[in-house]
């Protein structure tokens, strides 16, 4: 029995020394957490990630669309691939729609984007970016692979009676190459607070941006360039089965000194006046 006592004597004084050693060679788990440990996002990785993560989302932008006006021409990316408007994308936009016989700014992109508020440069008016969001999504629905959809701008930004969403840069009239309007007026039908005006005797649409909750408006103008309004409720050739929405009822021909006819006869108001070329 003695033997034994002395023996575990012995081990506990050998294991004493063991243990300590083991405590000073570790590392408390504070002092040695990993960048993966949950606990690190204290130190700020996740946020750095975070900041990452969110200049990809902002340098990815939607593919080009090549955009005519007046003799101009632009290959731009109009949105980024979240669905929001590109700051290059709307600058340029907004040059190329300026006022007719206003010139174009010297300045490059890269600083007029430093330029905050409603004008890009001296007369230019800024388009809406829910209006450029917009074209994006109709350039996008008749986009074909491998292709580069070609925009041609009528009008956009101009002042004057009559134009009021055009005025505020909330309205354009154009085309798209290859696409019959009707079908651009179709699918701008589907978006939500949106104007959709049809001029087939031109060949163009027309689309401007509402206020959330205005819903939709759409109308036909039969007028060839240079006559009066002519709305009527469909074309000659569609059949009212055929429609995939339901349009203004036929309006009268507007007095000459009439300004806005359609906005004085509709429950929401509408750019009605021709958009001649």
């Amino acid at each position: 029995m003695l033997f034994d006592a002395r023996s575990m004597v012995v081990i506990a004084l050998c294991a004493v020394p063991t243990a300590a050693s083991a405590d000073e060679g570790t590392t408390p788990p504070r002092a040695t957490a990993h960048a993966s440990d949950p606990r690190s996002s204290e130190r700020g990785v996740p946020r750095r990630a975070k900041a990452e993560k969110k200049r990809e989302v902002h340098s990815c932008v939607k593919p080009p669309v090549e955009v005519v006006a007046s003799g101009e021409t632009a290959t731009i990316s109009l949105a980024r691939c979240d669905g929001s408007a590109s700051r290059p994308g709307l600058d340029e936009l907004s040059i190329l729609a300026r006022p007719a016989g206003t010139e174009r700014p010297k300045q490059s992109l890269a600083d007029l984007a430093k330029v905050r508020g409603v004008d890009v440069a001296p007369g230019i008016k800024r388009m809406d970016v829910r209006l450029v969001e917009r074209m994006a999504l109709v350039v996008d629905h008749f986009r074909q692979a491998g292709t580069t959809p070609r925009v041609e701008i009528l009008s956009a930004v101009r002042t004057g009676p009559g134009s009021p969403f055009h005025g505020a840069g909330r309205a354009i009239d154009f085309r798209v190459a290859g696409v019959d309007a009707q079908a651009v007026v179709n699918y701008c039908k589907t978006l939500p607070d949106t104007g959709c005006g049809l001029y087939p005797s031109a060949g163009f649409a027309h689309l401007d941006v509402r206020e959330p909750g205005s819903g939709k408006v759409s109308w036909i103008d039969v007028a060839r360039p240079g006559e009066r309004p002519h709305y009527v409720a469909s074309l000659p050739h569609e059949h009212p089965a055929s429609r995939s929405s339901v349009t203004l009822p036929a309006l009268p021909t507007p007095k000459h000194d009439d300004p806005e006819p359609a906005a004085a006869m509709l429950a929401v108001p509408t750019d009605g006046t021709f958009h001649g070329m």
